[in-house]
This record gives C-alpha cells, structure tokens and sequence, in this order.
C-alpha cells in the first residue's frame, strides 16, 4: 500500500527471478510504479502452522539479495488455512521504495 492505495499480486505463478529458500517459500521481483512509503502488500494467504513471514528485500541482478527492508510475521491462526484468499499484509515499519527501483516481494512459512 502507499499512502492509502494497494499493490497487490499473486505469488503463485512465480517469475523465473524467484528464489525458493524454503519448500514453502517464493519471492517476486517488482518494479515500484510510484515513490513512497510501501506500507503492506495485498496477496492471497493460506497458512496452517507455524507463521507467514512476509518481506520486502532489495535486488541483485534479477534476483532477491536477502537485504530485508521491512518484513511482518503473521501467525496462522490469523489466516486463512484453506485458501488462498487476499489478505492485506501490513508492515510494523513502512520501506520506502523508488519509483523504476526493483525489490522483491518474498514470503515464506515457518511451519511444516
């Protein structure tokens, strides 16, 4: 979100620049249309233990770099567990991104 609007996505048909760091893991690489402070991300969830760790991370070449901006851990008992459905993801601490600047959106499951 910045300042009142979405960005939204789906992470489930994830780009050749994606990462998996996790078997329950993806991340995409976007490019930010505005400048300003990303707030939260509106993507569909689904998770049945443990957590969702949802973070923004900057880019190397065309892949994630792991340098995290700003992230959020959303225990699953606050989500759905059969989905997915959209939920919007706040972040505790906004990053600021640039417009035509590249991060990556990756996600995560700490649980089985």
């Amino acid at each position: 979100m910045f300042k009142g609007g979405f960005v939204g996505g789906s992470l489930l048909g994830v780009a050749a620049s994606a990462i998996p760091v996790h078997p329950a893991a993806a991340a995409q690489v976007v490019t930010a249309g505005i400048s300003g402070q990303l707030t939260g991300v509106r993507l569909p969830v689904a998770c049945e233990s443990g957590a969702l760790v949802l973070e923004i991370q900057g880019v190397t070449g065309s892949e994630p770099n792991g340098v995290v901006s700003a992230s959020v851990t959303i225990p699953a008992a606050n989500l759905p567990t059969i989905g997915p459905t959209f939920r919007t993801l706040t972040f505790t601490t906004p990053a600021f991104v640039v417009a035509g600047g590249r991060f990556a959106i990756a996600v995560r499951s700490t649980g089985s």
